[in-house]
């Protein structure tokens, strides 16, 4: 908006980056272990899934768009770190790409995260490289915690019941 563009139009651009780069951030994670053709064909499963149309076109939920974006990295992220040499720049790669995550939609982050962790078990095949797997949360926790510290310091002051206690019921 700094830059002249109107609301409108930056929700449109916003929209349109998350189409471009969700199913972009998947083919590249999956591109590692299976063809491209399989991949591209995933990816685009993915781009059009009716979770995503629903958001876009009903609840015009920028931010969760633009978390489906960080999902496919923080895998990629924990493969580079169990099976690459260099992990220290895949562990801050990674952790940069969950602090976002988090900062993006926190209730998808807090969904989605066991499934990361889940994942990060499962295919390690050392204990160490597991380990190596969390400090790419730990990072990611720590980048986000600006946020979510005051958060949750300060929940105590906010009525959110106020906010979401009725929203589903019709009069």
């Amino acid at each position: 908006h700094i830059f002249g563009i109107n609301f409108e139009n930056i929700f449109k651009i916003l929209v349109g980056l998350s189409f471009i780069l969700a199913p972009s951030s998947l083919f590249v994670w999956l591109k590692r272990s299976a063809k491209a053709e399989i991949a591209f064909i995933v990816s685009i499963i993915y781009l059009a899934l009716p979770y995503r149309i629903l958001d876009t076109f009903v609840r015009g939920d920028v931010a969760e768009l633009i978390s489906f974006i960080f999902i496919p990295l923080i895998f990629l992220s924990i493969d580079l770190v169990q099976k690459e040499k260099n992990k220290l720049k895949y562990i801050i790669l990674g952790g940069f790409a969950y602090g976002i995550f988090i900062l993006s939609h926190n209730a998808i982050a807090f969904i989605f995260t066991p499934f990361l962790f889940a994942y990060s078990f499962i295919y390690a095949k050392k204990s160490k490289n597991f380990f190596f797997s969390l400090t790419i949360f730990a990072v990611g926790i720590l980048l986000s915690s600006f946020f979510w510290i005051p958060s949750i310091v300060e929940g105590k002051f906010v009525f959110a019941k106020l906010f979401v206690e009725n929203l589903y019921k019709t009069n």
